[in-house]
C-alpha cells in the first residue's frame, strides 16, 4: 500500500495515502450521524493500531496529523471500522487486495453490511512509464517477461483486467465493491456512496 513511493513516481499518491482519505471520508460521514466510529490498521493479519474518533474533530486532527506525515504512517496494507463487543451496522474493508488471506476476511463481523474499497495505482493498470527494456517476473505460473512484451497483444491488460474481474466478483460474494485509483473521478466515488446509501446497489 505504501507504493508508489514520492521518489519514483513524483506526484502520485500511493494507495494508502487513497486509502486513509477514504477512511477519514466515510468517518466524518458516519461521524455526522452520530454512529460510532472505529479505525483499524491490518499488518499480517493482526490489528496494529486503531483510531477511536469520538467527535468531528479527532476526525479533522487525523487528518493534519497525517497529511503532515505525508501519510507515512504505520505500515499497513487495509483497514476496516473496528469488531468489538457490539455489532456494528456497516463494516468498509479498503485495501489493494494483493496477498489478502482468510484470516482478514474472517475478521469482519458476519452481521454488518460490508463494502469493499479496491485501492489500486494508476502506474498499476497502466505501465507504459517502465522501461521496455527492463525484466520482470510473474509468479504465478513463474515466467520471466522482457517489458516489451507485456505490451504484445495487450498481454499485461488483459491480465490485469481478469485478475481485477475475479476480485470483483470474490467480493460481490461477500458484500458491496467499489474500485478506484488516484485518477477516479470523486463524482463516481459519491455516486456510489449516494447509491448504497439509498439501496440503489
Amino acid at each position: 500500500m505504501n507504493w508508489p513511493s514520492p521518489e519514483t513516481h513524483k506526484g502520485i499518491p500511493s494507495k494508502k495515502e487513497i486509502a486513509l482519505r477514504i477512511a477519514l471520508n466515510l468517518s466524518f460521514l458516519h461521524k455526522q450521524m452520530n454512529d460510532n466510529v472505529r479505525v483499524h490498521f491490518i499488518e499480517n493479519d493482526h490489528l496494529i493500531h486503531v483510531h477511536l474518533f469520538r467527535r468531528l474533530s479527532d476526525i479533522l486532527d487525523s487528518f493534519s496529523t497525517w497529511v503532515s506525515e505525508a501519510f507515512v504512517l504505520a505500515t499497513t496494507r487495509s483497514l476496516f471500522h473496528e469488531k468489538t463487543n457490539y455489532i456494528p451496522d456497516h463494516v468498509y474493508l479498503i485495501s489493494d487486495f494483493i496477498n489478502l488471506t482468510e484470516k482478514t476476511f474472517s475478521l469482519l463481523p458476519g452481521q454488518a453490511k460490508k463494502i469493499f474499497f479496491h485501492v489500486l495505482s494508476s502506474q498499476e493498470l497502466e505501465i507504459s512509464w517502465i522501461n521496455k527494456k527492463d525484466v520482470v517476473f510473474d509468479s504465478s505460473p513463474l515466467k520471466e517477461f522482457f517489458v516489451q512484451d507485456l505490451f504484445s497483444d495487450d498481454y499485461y491488460a488483459k491480465k490485469i483486467e481478469e485478475w481485477i474481474a475475479k476480485k470483483r466478483t470474490e467480493m460481490q460474494k461477500l458484500g458491496f465493491y467499489f474500485i478506484l485509483n488516484d485518477k477516479t473521478d470523486i463524482r463516481a466515488y459519491l455516486l456510489f456512496l449516494s447509491q448504497l446509501k439509498a439501496g440503489k446497489i
